[in-house]
């Protein structure tokens, strides 16, 4: 298994996608840029029960943009490519990321206790 206190990190960060606004109708930006980061929805599984991941923009193609979500404990990741006519749908932009980004590095250094 991985380290407790970066499992424990990133479960916090999943839930923190759960408390986040729907998008509500606005047309996004159509022009991502790299490095910007979305809530990325996706149908939960067994192995990831989670409905939205965090990531970060890594290219931006001519009608799609591949996000790259944070490494879990098992040193795995998501990564997704979404239709830029499809954006609406799947992810959410994140206004204040680097927010979520300190809070969960504090989370990650932490000592945690049960």
């Amino acid at each position: 298994m991985g380290d407790p206190n970066l499992m424990h990190a990133l479960q916090t960060l999943q839930d923190l996608g759960k408390d986040r606004p729907e998008f509500e109708g606005e047309r996004q930006d159509v022009n991502p840029k790299l490095g910007d980061w979305f809530w990325v929805k996706h149908e939960p599984t067994e192995r990831e029960p989670y409905e939205r991941w965090f990531g970060c923009v890594v290219q931006v193609g001519s009608n799609f943009v591949e996000l790259q979500g944070v490494k879990d404990g098992d040193g795995s990741s998501h990564s997704v490519r979404v239709h830029l006519d499809t954006m609406d749908e799947y992810l959410t932009r994140e206004p204040d990321p680097q927010s979520v980004i300190d809070r969960e590095v504090f989370n990650a250094r932490r000592p945690w206790r049960s």
